[in-house]
This record gives structure tokens, C-alpha cells and sequence, in this order.
């Protein structure tokens, strides 16, 4: 029974070994992947930053543009319906 541990272990140590590279190697290709995401996230934060801080003018805009809009409307006559 003491010769079936040491023999079970060197099985195991030989099985890391055939697949420690691939695994070290699939591990660097997902830090990779992860910075990628993490500086596009970055970029896209920066992004929605710069358009959040237009925000005030985008309002006033559209509210020039309402307002204009109902102005135009109500210079216009309303047409009456005729019954019949």
C-alpha cells in the first residue's frame, strides 16, 4: 500500500507535465483577451463620458426645437370639419 501512493503521484506529476504548457499557454492568450476588453471598456467609458457631458446643450436643443415647432403649428389655421 505504500508503493501505490508514490506510483499514483507520479502518474498525476507526469500528466501535469503533458499539460502544463497547454494550460500555461491558453492562460496567457486569456490575460490577453482581458486586457483587450478591459482598454476597449476603457475607450468606450471615455466615450460616454464626453457624451454625458453634452447633455445641457443637447436639452437646449431640443428644446429650441420644440418650442420652434410649436410655434410653426400654431401660426398655421386649423382646418374645420365640415358636417355633412
Amino acid at each position: 500500500m505504500t508503493f501505490e501512493v508514490p506510483a499514483l503521484a507520479a502518474g498525476f506529476a507526469s500528466k501535469f507535465d503533458e499539460i502544463g504548457p497547454y494550460i500555461g499557454f491558453g492562460s496567457l492568450v486569456a490575460v490577453v483577451a482581458m486586457a483587450i476588453l478591459v482598454f476597449a471598456q476603457g475607450r468606450e467609458l471615455q466615450r460616454l463620458r464626453e457624451w454625458a457631458g453634452s447633455s445641457p446643450e443637447r436639452l437646449d436643443a431640443l428644446e429650441r426645437e420644440v418650442r420652434d415647432g410649436a410655434a410653426s403649428r400654431l401660426a398655421q389655421p386649423v382646418p374645420r370639419a365640415v358636417p355633412g
